[in-house]
């Protein structure tokens, strides 16, 4: 392997000439709001090798947002490394395996059971364990790496594989003792090192994510306290598949995209006072680059997977997965050429050019497992990735896709439309309107009805509430429909399948909880629910301060101290000064505009967790459902929106009566709100959150 000399040059995005020579060019992307505007000049890395000589190829692919390229969008540049230029990785990995094996041996023995036993709803996985852990000799390998970086930002991308053919891990279901050998795990690692610093550590944290779930697989062997080995047989068609969901679920939620495990080396966040584009939450909690929107129409030539005495035929639907978020189609029955339609359209946030589009077509079975009758894939019979999917300009944004099933065989066609929608640049306070939901064939607006017949969507109806099927659970029996082409839609597919007008995001700062939630150690965790999504913050952790009085939080401590205390004991209690405590108070009270809680009894707790939402109907009285997890699980119903924010757009509108299609969005919010949210716990305890809101318009579709 050749020496690596890198010299760095500051320049802008590259034009097509500097697509033409060798150097590395810049695709893909990690975060947009990653880092400050100001930082978006590149810094390529131009590379001088010894030997092994290698030309780049130019990365040309085109997107539908205002015909601009991937690399004028997200303007990151990029390396590519050869394989032997891994081999250093890997040999770091087996000389830090004694470590590693422990870190995991001690994740699936605490916290992944822990996650399993909470999470299920069957009886027989609430006494789920893993009761030993032996992985082998067998290790981990890494195979292409590339390297992007942009601003403060450098990223490691991974190939990971790992096929362990001696592992063993015992596992407890009540007195059933079964086994899991022969451990494979292949998927990509995203290790990044954000935000880089102009002094020692240099580097202000890593964090360590997948952009998408990793194919994780294991053999189930025998039941070892009943001596009985066909019981797995048993369990993987009964049973076992929903343990394998549960396990892969409860190991790589928190580590998929827009999750990640995030190290604060330089404690950044004990700095609360920094500017909003260099707060931690940044870093933890990125912003997506945009929104893929994907329209599933119809597909052809489908292999037949059920034979009656009808002839043989399928019942296809259709399940797409971008990272972390999933949606379905509705069933189509008895047909081998479904059609869908443009209402079968759902929007997922994109973080980053690596993720794959997994778009999979299952054949309904009501006896036994759904089979696959294909899924997408490209040329090379690979799943696309959010690049791939992407049109070229000039190129039409619906295409026909192949279908190959498990054995790589061609499997029938699927068409579908993929556009990506960037987040709208704020120009002025402009309002962020909803899109409606047409109909499928004439595309005119559907008018509220009271029609009992099925919805055209998910095939519900109010008479059959037992027989609901897809994603319609909602006892809400209204109904919209367009009476010109008898096409109906029943109140919750109205309100889930139409497009995102805005992106809303909760920032979960810091807070004032009961003391007894946090003294354990177990920390408070935060749910928010919008437009039925709902979100996990991290457990919060207890702030340390050198000086109390330079703090946000502790203004508002200091504060409420005062209310109860005179300043001179406040300030002797603290160790400042009486003229810090008066500025402290007297800062508290520009910021906040109604009382916190008091402090007796409560300890301070901080999140800085960023939550993600797509917003469908955005207006004024938008709400969140938050989700208090601590010794006690409450949910409270609280407004997204300060209280001057409601009032100013209903003076600026008038009465606009009850008809949910007149209500008007939200403005585009171009610096984050303020608010307090109280939660109720119970009769004698309450929590205080305060959070930061910020509403971001997406660009309408078809626009450029």
């Amino acid at each position: 392997m050749g020496s690596v000399v890198t010299h760095c040059c500051r320049r802008e995005v590259p034009d097509a000439n500097d697509l033409k020579n060798d150097r590395p060019v810049i695709t893909g992307g990690l975060l947009s709001g990653a880092a400050p505007p100001a930082l978006l000049l590149q810094t390529p890395l131009e590379v001088e090798r010894c030997d092994e000589p290698r030309a780049v190829r130019p990365k040309t692919r085109t997107s539908f947002a205002a015909g601009r390229s991937v690399t004028e969008q997200l303007g990151f540049s990029l390396y590519e490394a050869l394989p032997s230029e891994t081999q250093w990785l890997n040999e770091a990995v087996d000389r830090l395996w004694e470590y590693i094996e422990q870190a995991i041996r001690k994740l699936l023995q605490e916290d992944i059971t822990k996650k399993i036993r909470e999470d299920s709803e069957q009886s027989l996985l609430k006494t789920f364990e893993f009761t030993s852990c032996n992985f082998g000799r067998a290790r981990p390998k890494f195979g292409q790496m590339k390297v992007r970086s942009k601003g403060n930002l450098l990223e490691f991308f991974l190939e990971l594989d790992w096929d362990a053919p001696e592992s063993d891990i015992a596992v407890s279901l009540g007195s059933m003792k079964l086994g899991m050998q022969h451990l494979k795990l292949t998927g990509s690692l995203l290790l990044v090192f954000s935000p880089l610093l102009e002094k020692l550590p240099l580097v202000g944290g890593l964090s360590v994510t997948f952009p998408d779930i990793p194919e994780f697989s294991w053999t189930w062997t025998g039941s070892a306290g009943l001596g009985i080995r066909s019981i797995a047989a048993t369990l993987d068609q009964v049973m076992a598949l929903d343990i394998n969901k549960k396990i892969v679920q409860a190991i790589f939620e928190q580590l998929v995209v827009p999750n990640r495990v995030y190290v604060d080396i330089a404690q950044l966040a004990q700095e609360r006072q920094l500017p909003k584009e260099e707060r931690i939450e940044n870093y933890r909690s990125p912003d997506p680059i945009g929104v893929l929107y994907i329209t599933i129409w119809e597909a052809r030539d489908l292999p037949a997977a059920d034979i009656s005495l009808r002839g043989s035929s399928s019942d296809p639907y259709v399940v797409v997965k971008v990272g972390n978020n999933s949606w379905q189609t509705i069933k189509r029955t008895r047909t081998l050429r479904p059609v869908w339609g443009p209402a079968h359209s759902m929007d997922f946030l994109v973080f980053h050019m690596e993720q794959h589009v997994c778009v999979d077509v299952f054949d309904s079975d009501m006896l036994s497992f759904d089979d696959l009758l294909g899924y997408v894939c490209t040329t090379n019979t690979r799943r696309p990735r959010i690049s791939d999917v992407i049109p070229e300009v000039g190129e039409e944004d619906t295409r026909e896709w192949d279908l190959h099933n498990k054995h790589g065989k061609l499997g029938g066609k699927l068409k579908m439309t993929c556009r990506f929608r960037e987040l709208r640049d704020i120009s002025e306070r402009a309002f962020v309107e909803p899109q409606w939901l047409t109909c499928n064939n004439c595309q005119d607006p559907l008018q509220e009805s009271k029609s009992l017949r099925a919805c055209s969507l998910c095939g519900s109806r109010p008479s059959s509430q037992f027989l609901r099927c897809g994603s319609c659970f909602s006892a809400n029996d209204a109904r919209f429909e367009c009476a010109k082409d008898n096409f109906r839609c029943c109140s919750q597919c109205w309100q889930e399948r139409r497009p995102a007008a805005a992106m809303l995001r909760v920032c979960l700062r810091e807070g004032l909880v009961p003391a007894d939630d946090v003294l354990d150690g177990a920390g408070v965790a935060l749910g928010v629910k919008v437009e039925g999504t709902t979100q996990w913050s991290a457990p919060g952790v207890r702030p340390t301060y050198d000086n109390m009085a330079e703090k946000s939080e502790a203004q508002r401590w200091i504060r409420n101290l005062c209310e109860s205390f005179d300043k001179a004991s406040v300030a002797k209690c603290l160790e400042i000064s009486a003229e810090q405590v008066q500025e402290a108070v007297n800062k508290a009270k520009d910021r906040d505009e109604t009382r916190a809680s008091d402090l007796i009894g409560h300890e301070a707790v901080i999140w800085d967790h960023a939550l993600h939402f797509l917003v469908r109907d955005p207006h004024e009285e938008l709400q969140a459902t938050v989700i208090y997890q601590g010794k006690s699980r409450t949910a409270d119903q609280v407004p997204l929106f300060p209280k001057k924010v409601r009032e100013s757009l209903r003076v600026s509108r008038g009465d606009r009566g009850a008809a949910r299609a007149d209500r008007r969005g939200l403005p585009m919010s171009e610096e984050p709100l303020e608010v307090t949210w109280t939660i109720n716990l119970d009769s004698a305890r309450t929590a205080s959150i305060f959070a930061d809101v910020a509403l971001h318009g997406l660009l309408p579709l078809g626009s450029t």
